[in-house]
Formats: C-alpha cells, structure tokens, sequence
C-alpha cells in the first residue's frame, strides 16, 4: 500500500471516528431529555466529546493540506467531513452559550446585591448535600462578578411593593419557572429554573423592599450544580428583568 493510500485510509477512519464522537453526543442528550438521565450523564459525554473533537479536528485540517498537495479528492472529501464533525460540538455549544459565556469568570453564584444577597429559604429543602452551597462567598466572588456583568444592580421601580411583587409572579410564570414560594407578606419569591438539553437546575430568590420611590428589587440566580456558570446566571436575571418590564 503506497502512502497516499494509507493516507486515504487514515482519513475514513478518522471519519468514522468522528461520526461515532458525534454519536456519543447524541446518545447521551437524547438520554436526558427522553429517559430522564442525570445531567452529568449527558454533560461530561459531551464536554469530553467535545475536546475530543478538536483533536479530530486538527487530524483531519492536516489530512485536507495532504489531500491538497496530492490532489486526492477522496483523501479532500473525507477529511473536509471528519472537521466539519469535529468541530460540530464546539460549534453547538458557541451557538447554544453565545461567545461572551466562555468569557464569564469560574463563578454560579450571581446577586444584583452583592452586600447583602437576598436568601433561599424553601429552596434550601430541595438541595441536598452534594450540590453547592447557598452561603453566598462574599468579597471573593463579588468582585469577579461587578466586572464580569457591571450591569447586573439592584432595580428601581415606581411600582409600589404590592404591584412589584404581582409583577415579578407575573414575569415568573411568563418564563415558565418553577415557583415554590411567592409570599406576597415577606415581599419574596423563590423559583428554579431546568435547561432542556443538560436538565441543569439553577434556583432563583427575589426580594422587593420599599423605598421613597417605589419599590427596589433585588434578585440572586445560583447553580446546584458546577463550578462555573458560562454566564448563565447573570443571563438569567437579565431576562427576569427583562420579562417583569416588559410586563402590563
């Protein structure tokens, strides 16, 4: 077998290996959104499969400069798919998290009130003791945060607190959260939120006091689950913030 033959060779191997990366991916999603299974039993599949992608990846950007320095068409043809697969993982998870979430700092845990971050009380009963802690870290993670996602602050409203509160229920049920306290006395709101694809659970405290003005509103968005977030929860206020505006 000369060499360009066995170069030939190596690029539907690596084609076939690429296809069954892209496979694994998709058998462990379809696992958690049809059976049920845990999120980490679809997140490391694809995080692992991911990575190994790249390396597909550089294999078959390799194989197209040969295949173009020997003008082997079949050689070009199998390499150009074994990168496009390779690549594909990456390129879903830009697409699905948006460039700005690779960007965001190794935090879950994110407060418009960074001083005095509003609290979980019924939230906490459905945590159990492998998952994070709802003790917020303070100083450490705060400065992380003001420059990573400076626009995250406490809200100012003109609403009263009455007409906040059915407000910001309101905005809840239009995201389609889960609520699990709304206690319109204590002026606080407890929700959670699952991804679709991972089944991810991140919880969610709102808190509204009076002010001279109005009303202020306070909200803390932290993940069960992780180290980091890829921005997932400031995106996740923003949008509650976004909804409870938008709002009649």
């Amino acid at each position: 077998m000369s060499t360009e033959e066995k170069k030939s060779a190596g690029a539907v191997l690596v084609f076939y290996i690429a296809v069954l990366n892209l496979l694994i991916i998709i058998v462990a999603i379809a696992g958690r959104m049809l059976l049920d299974w845990s999120p980490a039993s679809a997140f490391y599949p694809f995080f692992y499969a991911a990575q190994f992608g790249l390396i597909v990846a550089v294999l078959s950007a390799l194989q197209i400069i040969f295949a173009f320095l020997k003008k082997n068409s079949r050689l070009k043809r199998y390499a150009f798919f074994s990168l496009v697969l390779g690549l594909a993982p990456l390129l879903g998870a830009i697409l699905v998290v948006g460039p700005s979430g690779f960007k965001a700092p190794m935090i879950h845990d994110i407060t418009t009130d960074t001083q005095n971050p509003p609290v979980f009380s019924i939230i906490a009963s459905l945590r159990n003791a492998e998952e994070n802690s709802l003790d917020y870290a303070g100083n450490s993670i705060a400065s992380l945060q003001q420059q990573a996602f400076p626009d995250i602050k406490t809200v100012h409203s003109d609403l009263s607190t009455t007409q906040a509160f059915s407000r910001a229920e309101a905005s809840l049920s239009s995201l389609g959260w889960t609520v699990v306290l709304a206690d319109q006395e204590a002026l606080r709101l407890e929700a959670y939120e699952k991804s679709r694809m991972f089944g991810f659970i991140d919880d969610v405290s709102i808190r509204i006091v009076d002010s001279a003005q109005g009303s202020l509103i306070d909200v803390r968005s932290i993940s069960r689950i992780g180290e980091g977030d890829l921005g997932a929860n400031a995106e996740r206020i923003r949008r509650f913030f976004e909804t409870f505006h938008s709002q009649l």
